[in-house]
């Protein structure tokens, strides 16, 4: 859970000498002004119980060191769109992966979408029928998902305005374009 992934991510830091900003170490007003969440959503992502966002405050030159600590410990590094996370032995994908069994196993079948937009998506766009990529602020693509899912869908915007539309689009029974659309 967690709180050993708290303890972790201190202990690695000072094992590879980086100095990091965990989730834990920040009020809900910082996480507020860190993301834009309004101040109840950030009391809501504080709440966390898989993960452990973080910051590295040394440049993330850093960051390489941490990760190969990290992988020591069977733990891993992701890259989110603001944050790094550290995570154990589960990711999106996995929890996808586990709805959609429990479902299957009760009779019921869905079609499976995901959205996502950074790194730490992957997992769960690899898990879904139709992976759809949102662009980041600056209308680009996160490189790892564009290089690694070349003929997902691409929403038509960035943020939550971009995937309400490719929500909307999907609902409607259209197609996106593909990501590799853009190459």
């Amino acid at each position: 859970g967690r709180p050993l992934l708290i303890e972790a991510l201190r202990a690695l830091a000072g094992q590879a000498g980086v100095r990091v900003r965990g989730f834990a170490d920040m009020t809900a007003g910082e996480v507020s002004a860190r993301t834009g969440l309004s101040a109840a959503a950030a009391e809501l992502a504080l709440q966390r119980e898989f993960d452990e966002p973080f910051l590295v405050e040394d440049g993330e030159a850093a960051l390489q060191a941490l990760s190969e600590a990290a992988a020591g410990r069977g733990l891993q590094v992701s890259h989110g769109g603001r944050f790094h996370h550290l995570v154990g032995g589960s990711d999106k994908g996995l929890a996808v992966r586990t709805l959609l069994s429990l479902h299957e196993r009760a009779g019921r079948v869905f079609r499976s979408v995901g959205l996502g937009d950074a790194a730490t998506d992957l997992p769960l766009l690899r898990a879904v029928e139709r992976p759809v990529v949102v662009p980041r602020a600056d209308a680009t693509l996160d490189p790892l998902l564009a290089a690694e899912l070349p003929g997902a869908e691409r929403a038509p915007g960035p943020g939550p305005a971009g995937w309400g539309a490719a929500v909307l689009a999907i609902l409607a029974g259209r197609r996106l374009p593909v990501v590799a659309e853009d190459r």
